[in-house]
């Protein structure tokens, strides 16, 4: 139940980044603070799920902190 909600949250907020906060940022440092915020967010996801979306989870994080 806990992950589940902790899933969730995360994905809002992933949601967030990836819909409206990323594509209108107009600065390189911003971008990179939120790509970073990206990787953290799916990192978190990585630490506690297990099996497949353990895996996606981490492969996110680790893209999101290069695209960094």
């Amino acid at each position: 139940m806990i992950e589940k909600e902790l899933t969730e949250v995360c994905q809002k907020i992933l949601d967030l980044l990836n819909d409206a906060l990323l594509p209108n940022c107009e600065s390189n440092e911003g971008s990179v603070f939120l790509l970073k915020m990206k990787g953290d967010y799916y990192r978190y996801i990585a630490e506690y799920a297990s099996g497949e979306q353990k895996d996606m989870a981490a492969v996110q994080a680790e893209n999101s902190y290069q695209q960094a």
